[in-house]
Parts: C-alpha cells; sequence; structure tokens
C-alpha cells in the first residue's frame, strides 16, 4: 500500500486546498466537533456496538431476527438498539455498554495514542471548547497527557450547560450523548436508543434548545464524523440552518459510492460545512492535515510532536536516524537516572547539557528520555530551528515543561537572553532547558558558553541555575551494548549474525572509530555487512562513502522513476541538497531568493517535464521536502561527509562560502562541525582555507564564533593551528572582547600542545592575559594549563610554574580546575627532579583530601606514588599501602589500578618476600579489569619474577602464564613472560625441560620476529643438551637453525658456539 502525502490530498479534490487554507485561516475560531472515527483504534463505532450486544440476547430466534436487521437495514439502527434495552433492561443494557466503552480499553491500550489524529487536538484547540458524541474517554485522555484538563464535563440534561452558555467560551468538554467510565456508567444521561433520543431531540427539549443557543455564531471543525444523515445530524441541520452565513469545516472520507461533487454541495448549501476529501481508506489523512494545520499555525508545536506521520518517501538514511527505533535502547541506564533527577529537582528552572562526539548517541538518549516524560504528562518542546520570538512563544506556564535545543553554538545568544528572562519568574510547574552539544564537560571548557552568556545583563545566572557544574558527557558504550545493536540492525535487514562475525564486526568498529565506538558507525557497519559487503577491511572514509553511495543511489533512482534519467538535473538538485544541508535545511524562498542561478535553472528543467505540476512536486515526489522546506541530509556525520565530498570534487566552495557567510549562524555552525569531524580530509583543501581565512564581520558575536571555529583548528597539529592562533591573535588585540580573548587564551594553550618549543612564548601571552583580566576564572584557568604545559616541555622552568601554580590555586581555592593544573605540574616536577618527589607527594595528598571526587587529582597522586616507589625503594611498601587505599576508593578508575600494580611488581623487585602478596593482589586486580592489557602484562613479569624466586611456585606460574598466553594472543609482552617463565621452570625442574623446549618452539614460531623468544628458546635448548645427552645433537641442530634464522643476533650465537664447544 502506498503510503499518502498532504500534497496527494490536496490533489485529491480540487478545492481541498482552498478549504484548507481557508481553515488555517479561521482555526482560531474553530470548535471541534468529534465523532466516533477519532476513537476508532479503541473502540467499535455504533453498528458493531448494537451487533455484539445483540450476540448476548439468550432467544435464539429474537437474536437472529436483529442480526438480520443489523446487516440489512442500516435506517433501523435506532429500532435495535430499543429492541435490545426492552430485551436486557435498562440496567442489562447499561452492564453491556460498559463493557464495550469502558475508559479501561484506552487506558490499558494507550501507548500509541501519541500517533492518532486525536493526540494533535490538544496542540490545535488547546482552550476551546471541544464537542463530541461519543461515551468514551480518549479525549478527557490526550488533554490531560497536555496537561490541558477540561474544566467542566458537560452532559445532557445537565445544568453545566446552562452555566456555560452564561460563561462563554469556557475550556468544556460537552458529551451531547453521555458518558461511560472505567467502572461506572450513569444511564440516564446516555442517549442510545430510540427512546432516548425521542426525548432529548424533540423540538423544545432542554438539549435542544440549548445546543441552540451554544452554537450561535460559532464555527464547527467535524473531525471522525461521516456527515451521513441521522438523527444528530438532522438536530444539527436544524442548528446550523438558525445560523446561517456561519462557515463550518470537516474532513470526510469518499466511500467511492456517491458522487463526490454532489455530496460536496450538498454539504455545502444544506449545511455550510466545506469539506476536505480524502481517499477511502486513507484514514491517515485526518492526522496528516492536523499535521499540517499545526505546522502552519503554530511551528514550535509542531515542532515538539514525538511523532510525524510518515508521509513522504523514506530516504535511505532514516534508517540511521535516532528515531528510526529499528533497535531497542541499549545502555545509557546510569545517564537516564542522571536525566531523571534533573527533572524531579525541587528547583523550578534549571537547565543542563548533553554533550559528546557527533554520532555517539546523545539524540537518540534524549529522544528516549522525553518520551518517558511525555508519558508522565511532560510537555516536550524540541524546536528544530530558533528565533528571538519562537521561545518566547512556548506554553510554559501551564504544565511540567522540558525544552530540548541542539546546535546550542548557533543559537546560544538566544537561549542565553531567554533564561534570563524567565529564570527568576515564579512559576508552579517545574521548568528545564536540555542543551545537546558536542563539546565541554562543563561551563568552563565548553566553546559555547560565553556566547550563552554573552548579551545577558546577569551572566551569573547561567552559573547559578545549571543543575551540576560537570555536564552529562557521553562515554563508548560496552560492547555488549554494541554487539547488541550490530546483532539487532542485522536482524531487522534479515540477516543472522554468528559469534564469529560479531566478533569480526565489534572488532571493525574499534578499528574505523577508535576510541569513541560509536553506535551510529555500528549501524553503518552492520549495514554494510548485511548487504553483503565486507567492512571488516574497511576504514572509515570507506564506510562513509559507503552510507553516502547508497543514499545517492536511492536519491538517483528515485529522481529516474520522476524524470526518465535528466542528468543535468540530478546535478542541480545536489547542489540544492549541500546548500540544504549547510544551512540546516532550507525553504523555498530561501532558495530562490539566495540562489537564483540555481533556480532558474531547475525552473527550465521542471517545465521540460510534463509529469511534474510545479518544483514542490518534485521535491515531495523525491520525499526531501515537506511544505516549502528542502531537508538537511541527515544524521549530521553523512551530511557533512556529503558536502565534504561535493566540495572536494566539483569545487564550489562558494555554494559553503556564500556573500552573507560571515553573518549566518548555521553556515558558520555547519562550519565548525565540519572541521572538527572531517579536519584531516579539509586540511589538503587549500581553496576551503584560503576563503575560510578571508573573514571579516563587524558583528562581535559573529566574530566571536569564528574565534572559536579557530580554537578548534588549534586542537590539530597541523599547518593550520599556527595560522589559526595567529588570526586569534590579531583579532584578539584590534578588539577588547572578553570572549575573543578567552578563545586567544585556549588556542594558546592548545599551540603549546602541539608544539613543545611554544611552550615559553605561549605561557608569556597567557600571563599577560591573566593579568589583564586578573578576576576572569577562565582565563586563569587556561593559564594553569599553560604553566603545566611549560612544566612538562621545560623541566628548568618547572619549579618557577609550580610556584606560579601555587599562587594561583591559594587564590583560586575552590577552583577545581586549577587544582587539578596543580596536581598535573606537581608530577611533572618530581619527573624531572626525583628529589622533588617527597614535598610532592606531601602536597597531592592534600589536595587528594580536599578534592576527593576529582579523579584526575587521584591519578595524578597514584602516578607520583608509583614514581616515588621507583625512585625510592625503601618507600615503595609505604607508597604501595597508599596505592591499594587509592585504588578500593576509586575501584573503577583503571589508571589508577595500572599505577598500582607497576607498583606491585617493582615491590615484588625489592623484596622478594614479598612476591607471594603481591602476585595475589595482581591477580585480584586482572580479575576485576580482565581488558586492561596492562596490568595482565604486570601480572606476567610477577609471575615469571615469583618462579624465579620460588621454584615450588614455578610449576603454577607457567599455567598461569599459558592462560594469559592465550587470552591475549596479541601481546608480544606476555609472550615474552611465558618464554621466561618456561626457561626458569627448565632450570629448576629437568625432567620439565623437553615439555618446556616445546611450547618455547611453538611460541618462536607464532612469533618468528621476536628475537626475545627466541633467545629464550635457545637458553632452552642449551639447558636441554646438559641435562639429557641423548638430545644433545638435535639441540645443536634446532641451535644452528636459529643462528641462521637470526644472523644478527650475538646472544644465540654464543649459545650455539658453546655447545659446539661441547660437542
Amino acid at each position: 500500500m502506498t503510503e499518502l502525502n498532504f500534497q496527494e490530498i490536496m490533489n485529491f479534490y480540487p478545492t481541498n486546498i482552498d478549504v484548507f487554507n481557508n481553515m488555517k485561516r479561521d482555526y482560531k475560531q474553530l470548535i471541534p466537533f468529534v465523532g466516533a472515527g477519532l476513537s476508532a483504534p479503541w473502540y467499535t463505532g455504533w453498528p458493531n456496538a448494537l451487533k455484539k450486544i445483540a450476540e448476548k440476547v439468550y432467544d435464539h430466534n429474537v437474536k437472529q431476527n436483529i442480526i438480520n436487521i443489523l446487516e440489512n437495514d442500516s435506517t433501523k439502527l435506532l429500532e435495535v438498539a430499543q429492541d435490545l434495552e426492552e430485551n436486557f433492561g435498562q440496567n442489562g443494557l447499561a452492564d453491556h455498554l460498559l463493557s464495550i466503552f469502558s475508559s479501561s480499553h484506552i487506558q490499558n491500550n494507550s501507548s500509541q495514542i501519541s500517533k492518532q489524529s486525536v493526540w494533535l487536538l490538544p496542540f490545535l484547540f488547546p482552550d476551546s471548547p471541544v464537542v463530541t458524541t461519543n461515551f468514551d474517554r480518549v479525549l478527557e485522555l490526550v488533554y490531560e497527557k497536555q496537561n490541558k484538563q477540561f474544566d467542566t464535563i458537560i452532559l445532557p440534561g445537565r445544568q453545566e450547560l446552562h452555566n456555560q452558555l452564561i460563561q462563554g467560551n469556557r475550556h468544556g468538554l460537552f458529551k451531547i450523548h453521555g458518558d461511560i467510565g472505567n467502572s461506572m456508567i450513569e444511564y440516564s444521561s446516555i442517549i442510545f436508543t430510540e427512546r432516548q433520543y425521542n426525548e432529548n431531540y424533540q423540538i423544545g427539549s432542554q438539549l435542544v434548545e440549548s445546543l441552540q443557543r451554544w452554537f450561535l455564531g460559532k464555527m464547527l471543525l467535524f473531525l471522525g464524523c461521516s456527515l451521513n444523515i441521522d438523527r444528530t445530524m438532522e438536530l444539527l441541520q436544524r442548528i446550523i440552518k438558525l445560523n446561517s452565513g456561519v462557515t463550518h469545516y470537516a474532513i470526510i472520507e469518499y466511500d467511492g459510492k456517491k458522487d463526490i461533487a454532489k455530496r460536496v454541495k450538498e454539504l455545502r448549501e444544506q449545511m455550510g460545512i466545506r469539506v476536505i476529501v480524502y481517499p477511502k481508506g486513507k484514514y491517515e489523512a485526518v492526522r496528516i492535515i492536523l499535521e499540517k494545520l499545526l505546522e502552519e499555525t503554530n511551528p514550535i508545536s509542531y515542532q515538539t510532536l514525538s511523532y510525524h506521520f510518515s508521509s513522504l518517501p523514506k530516504n535511505n538514511e532514516s534508517s540511521f536516524s535516532y528515531k528510526a527505533n529499528i533497535t531497542d535502547f541499549f545502555g545509557r541506564n546510569n545517564e537516564l537516572i542522571e536525566l531523571t533527577n534533573f527533572c524531579n529537582d525541587n528547583h523550578a528552572f534549571l537547565w543542563w547539557a548533553v554533550t559528546g562526539s557527533g554520532g555517539c548517541g546523545k539524540s537518540r538518549l534524549v529522544y528516549e528520555f522525553t518520551k518517558k516524560l511525555e508519558n508522565d504528562s511532560w510537555q516536550v518542546y524540541w524546536p528544530q530551528t530558533l528565533n528571538d520570538n519562537d521561545l518566547n512563544n512556548l506554553n510554559i506556564t501551564n504544565s511540567k515543561t522540558i525544552i530540548v535545543i541542539d546546535y546550542v553554538q548557533a543559537y546560544a545568544h538566544i537561549i542565553g537572553k531567554w533564561m534570563e528572562n524567565i529564570a527568576g519568574k515564579e512559576r508552579v510547574f517545574p521548568l528545564r532547558i536540555l542543551l545537546i552539544e558536542r563539546d565541554g564537560s562543563n561551563l568552563n571548557d565548553c566553546s559555547w558558553g560565553n556566547i550563552l552568556q554573552k548579551e545577558m545583563c546577569r551572566p551569573n545566572y547561567v552559573m547559578e541555575f545549571c543543575w551540576k557544574n560537570n555536564f552529562l558527557q557521553l562515554v563508548p558504550l560496552s560492547d555488549e551494548d554494541l554487539l547488541n545493536i550490530i546483532k539487532q540492525y542485522a536482524n531487522w535487514k534479515n540477516k543472522k549474525l554468528n559469534p564469529p562475525d560479531n566478533k569480526k564486526l565489534l572488532n571493525t568498529l574499534k578499528i574505523i572509530d577508535p576510541d569513541l565506538y560509536r553506535p551510529l558507525y555500528a549501524l553503518f557497519i552492520s549495514d554494510a555487512w548485511s548487504n553483503g559487503d565486507k567492512p571488516e577491511y574497511w576504514d572509515r572514509k570507506q564506510i562513509l562513502q559507503y552510507v553516502l553511495n547508497k543514499e545517492n543511489e536511492y536519491f538517483q533512482e528515485k529522481l529516474y522513476q520522476i524524470t526518465k534519467r535528466k542528468p543535468r538535473l540530478f546535478n542541480i538538485l545536489q547542489e540544492i541538497r549541500v546548500i540544504a544541508t549547510i544551512k540546516g535545511n532550507l525553504t523555498l524562498e530561501s532558495l530562490k531568493q539566495d540562489h537564483i542561478d540555481i533556480w532558474n535553472d531547475l525552473e527550465k528543467h521542471i517545465n521540460q517535464i510534463n509529469d511534474l505540476e510545479s518544483i514542490d512536486d518534485l521535491f515531495y515526489q523525491l520525499g526531501i521536502y515537506d511544505y516549502h522546506t528542502i531537508f538537511a541530509l541527515r544524521p549530521d556525520l553523512v551530511g557533512e561527509y556529503f558536502v565534504l565530498m561535493y566540495l572536494k570534487n566539483n569545487k564550489k566552495y562558494n555554494l559553503l562560502f556564500i556573500n552573507d557567510w560571515t553573518s549566518n549562524y548555521e553556515i558558520l555552525e555547519f562550519i565548525n562541525r565540519l572541521i572538527r569531524d572531517y579536519f584531516i580530509d579539509l586540511e589538503k583543501l587549500d581553496n576551503f582555507w584560503e576563503l575560510f581565512f578571508d573573514f571579516n564581520s563587524n558583528k562581535q558575536l559573529m566574530s566571536t564564533i569564528y574565534c572559536i571555529i579557530l580554537v578548534n583548528i588549534t586542537f590539530f597539529n597541523s599547518i593550520y593551528c599556527k595560522q589559526a592562533l595567529e588570526t586569534l591573535r590579531i583579532t584578539y588585540h584590534n578588539t577588547s572582547i572578553f570572549e575573543i580573548a578567552f578563545t586567544y587564551a585556549r588556542g594558546l594553550v592548545n599551540l603549546s600542545s602541539h608544539f613543545p618549543g611554544e611552550s615559553k612564548n605561549c605561557t608569556n601571552e597567557l600571563k599577560l592575559l591573566a593579568d589583564r583580566y586578573p578576576d576572569q576564572i577562565k582565563i586563569a584557568i587556561e593559564y594553569t594549563k599553560g604553566l603545566v604545559n611549560l612544566s612538562c616541555d621545560f623541566p628548568d622552568k618547572s619549579r618557577n610554574c609550580i610556584d606560579e601554580l601555587k599562587l594561583l590555586a591559594d587564590k583560586h581555592p575552590d577552583q577545581i580546575e586549577i587544582a587539578i593544573a596543580y596536581a598535573k605540574g606537581l608530577f611533572n616536577l618530581s619527573s624531572h627532579f626525583p628529589d622533588e618527589s617527597r614535598n610532592c607527594i606531601d602536597e597531592l595528598k592534600l589536595l587528594v583530601d580536599r578534592f576527593p571526587d576529582q579523579i584526575e587529582i587521584a591519578i595524578a597522586y597514584a602516578k607520583e606514588l608509583f614514581n616515588l616507589s621507583l625512585h625510592f625503594p625503601d618507600e615503595s611498601k609505604n607508597c604501595i599501602d597508599e596505592l591499594k587505599l587509592l585504588a578500593n576508593r576509586y575501584p573503577d578508575q583503571f589508571e589508577i589500578a595500572i599505577k598500582y600494580a607497576k607498583g606491585l611488581f617493582n615491590l615484588s623487585l625489592h623484596f622478594p618476600d614479598e612476591g607471594r602478596n603481591c602476585i595475589d593482589e595482581l591477580r585480584f586486580l586482572v580479575d576485576r579489569f580482565p581488558d586492561q592489557i596492562d596490568i595482565a602484562i604486570e601480572y606476567t613479569k610477577g609471575l615469571v619474577n615469583l618462579s624465579y624466586d620460588f621454584p615450588d611456585k614455578s610449576r603454577n606460574c607457567i599455567d598461569e602464564l599459558r592462560f594469559l598466553v592465550d587470552r591475549f594472543p596479541d601481546q608480544i609482552d606476555i609472550a615474552i613472560a611465558y618464554a621466561k617463565g618456561l626457561v626458569n621452570l627448565s632450570l629448576y625442574f629437568p625432567d620439565k625441560n623437553r615439555n618446556c623446549i616445546d611450547e618455547l618452539k611453538l611460541l618462536t614460531n607464532r612469533y618468528p620476529d621476536q628475537f626475545e623468544i627466541a633467545i629464550k628458546y635457545a637458553k632452552g635448548l642449551f639447558n636441554l643438551s646438559l641435562h639429557f645427552p641423548g638430545e644433545f645433537r638435535n639441540c645443536i641442530d634446532e641451535l644452528k637453525y636459529l643462528v641462521d634464522k637470526y644472523p644478527n643476533n650475538q646472544e644465540i650465537l654464543n649459545l650455539y658456539t658453546d655447545i659446539k664447544n661441547l660437542d
């Protein structure tokens, strides 16, 4: 079944678009009149309800007679209902109605309610009255979930209706046929049988009189109503005729039986209803039309919808979208707990940020979290673009609200001003702002923090209302979670992964995306494998090119279906998609205004294609367009790569560096992301850099954003690092803007990290900046980082650096980042001057005790303890005791565990009698950190020493070493340790010589390039020849083979010579 879209609905009947536009014009005056169609996902219609009740009739003949009437004469439904009342009695019929229309049906099956048409009513009509003929409580539920509860529920024959008439358009729900709840029904208020209709619908009845007065001058929008003539429609027709001149609207299905033009005319002439007609059976049309009405009248509310009907052809890349729901949501349980705590905090207003590299799962995490919030009656806003008015127009006072904003850097100045306006206001319901960006672990080290505060009168509000100093920075998922993603995606593609494939694809991910292991790349790899490719042989560029090729092939195929091959048109459309991706979506108006040549060229080609009605029609059919907006290519990593490859291959850099690029937030933000994600690819594009460095703007905000991009360039050790810093220096000296001074400071730190020879100059500049801005903590922090780099690069400066760092730490005693820099400087000092170790240890211990939650300080202390044990063996026992305390205090910090492991090995060297205890501790660490190679290596070294110092332990040591070699087959150090252990065993237990030689030979063949193992094999052969004369000749032959294989190894040659002399 083909999918429907808005344009197809508008094209279905000639007047549809006119009616929609008028409906949009009048929508603030509209009152929804809701029929059974909007409750259809949960409740049966009237004819089926009657049939279900008829099935309960005991008398077979009576039952069959009723069913025959229902199946053959739809005009006698009221008579059937009356017969059923007479058969069961009023209470009995009430019981059956309750079983069919109980509100428990919707409460137990509400998971998909946000995807139904009725869900949009609180967004479109949040405060207006609503009228319904339905018994059920679907409307009450959807309005309650959006925190738009009705002021009152009005039933037939009640005084509330009269009161409503007096009070005007209150937010009430008129249930003109009555109400059925969860476990009870007030039968006297129900209108279901012929008797009930006769009593309530006769001229002069209270219901009719009241409705006539209430409907006076009001415009109705009929939804879920067939508008076929029945008692209700007859009543409404009489009422509407009393209000001639008032236009009403309806969205109705064409049933394929009647003359549709005649039907449209009748409704307009007889009832004043203008209708939008949709094709038979396409009930999703109601949702699509209401979504479009919301988008056109309240775009911010439209963007907050957690679900948009998939009315467009699906692009290939949509399977990688965070909303695709192809795989379950794996991992991130701790992050979800943190976000929950953020929302549940007692403060009325708070903000926070989720940060991490592109493709790491930020949007998926927040998307899954906000779905949970919606189920807990939170209002979720997720605007895709922002301007000064968008945030001010949000309804944030009547419910618990969270606003999610992505691409923060482009809108930080708007967000900051708005935060300031709302931060101090009293509010009944909590308001949360959750920002999504790529960089920054906290406000001080993120690139957008200064812009957030830039246009605020009270910039301290940003820090004051930030929930936690440290942002929620995403770390890589576990291997298990990544494997689950890979397997589930493959299952979706109807492919089954076996265990070897699982391991292979996981290893591929770690090679393609080292350190980050992003789930987006896991999807890419799984997709490629499922399509029969071999991504295990690819690098990152190849996997991205694979995804991009699939997208382009899909797009070309779609275009061919529409236009029957127009190569030039494809090129034009690719240019347009590049522009849309750079700008983060593109309106047709913007395309025509800013790129008139492309527009004219496109228009010329469209006019030559008979089957296309317009440019809009082409974009709709391609699936990249939705009512005036051309979509950017997503996900971002793919879109950026698409633009990069297009610019590189076509040399059309003017598409990125358009005339006003220096004053366009979206373009600057895109350039920033492009540089961060694909700097290595950009580095060779001289034309790109020539245009990029030709920046000139008199707008301070634009200059600040540009300087942030320059700082990001200095993160890379490249030829453009120094040019970017020089541009920063010039910009800083030409302005007096603190934000630019801060970016200059960050650039200086980055330069000193890449070019040690520049450390002195950079630190001098940082000192000048710190003196110029003595009260700016951010500058002071950068200065401390520069001092750390200087103390590392120039040992003779390290004592001066420590003095300066101590002064800064004392001046800013609560600044964690300065304390961390001081800790690192102390470690650098002791590394250069071991005699300073004891003093440094004392200072670091004070820092650890003062900042017990700061892992970086604890790690510096652990490193210093290890250094002390290395340089002063007499201190090693005390150091080990302290390292053990640290390892227990920070049980998840493998860096501390590694230093503890190294310290244990050193202790076993200096104090052999401690060997057994050290081995036990090392074994415990290996079990605790099974994937940490460094710890396993220290354990193997300890096993070798133990096997030498305690011969009785050598057999056990060999068993452990063999296990470790099998566990870590690629770790040469472990293999070498095993070889040493085998030699030790052969020395103490000659009867084991032959077994040891066999193992050593296997190791030598397994690691043919490792001469250290070959030497141990040679020593084993020499020992074997001494203890077993019968093996003498074989040993000589094997040694000769080793001499030939390693001709430059003197040690093997000496052993061969010695054994030859014994011959």
